[in-house]
């Protein structure tokens, strides 16, 4: 991992620097935010199956960096219907810190 990352599992949140390793067991509550400017992280996924999720909701990179804006608000209905194809329930908005 590199930069600063802030995990939320299971009502508590774990900052992460680099080097860093955190633990977000299948079935509890779980999300990310990003610290820092630049963060790179790397998540596995088990058992294998939801990278598929990352497919359905995401889209290629158009170059080799990172867009200045968002093209708009995310698609809740898509990820929504894409996380519940694999079991998986979005709660609704990250906990605030």
């Amino acid at each position: 991992m590199a930069g600063e990352l802030s995990v939320y599992v299971a009502g508590k949140w774990f900052h992460a620097r680099s080097g860093s390793t955190v633990f977000a067991p299948r079935g509890l509550p779980h999300a990310y935010r990003v610290d820092s400017q630049v963060c790179q992280f790397l998540t596995v996924i088990t058992p294998g199956g939801f990278e598929q999720w990352f497919v359905r909701t995401g889209r290629p990179a158009e170059r080799l960096s990172l867009p200045s804006e968002p093209d708009g608000p995310p698609d809740i209905a898509l990820l929504t219907s894409a996380a519940a194809d694999h079991g998986v329930e979005i709660l609704g908005p990250t906990p605030i810190i």
